[in-house]
């Protein structure tokens, strides 16, 4: 039994934990609207990373 899912799920929590970690060292979280522009910076990047790699460029990211 093939677990195919299980790579792209662990590519996205991992690559959303990163981001959300960097953006809060970067930009500090000290008000909500920072948090705010974090999480939608982070959880609009991650899909569009994935998407451009494996559909622009054919490469597999997990």
């Amino acid at each position: 039994m093939a677990l195919e899912g299980v790579p792209l799920l662990g590519y996205i929590i991992s690559t959303l934990a990163f981001m959300v970690s960097a953006l809060a060292l970067l930009l500090g979280v000290d008000h909500w609207r920072k948090w705010a522009l974090n999480l939608g910076v982070s959880f609009t990047l991650v899909p569009l990373v994935y998407v451009i790699f494996r559909y622009g460029l054919r490469v597999w990211l997990p």
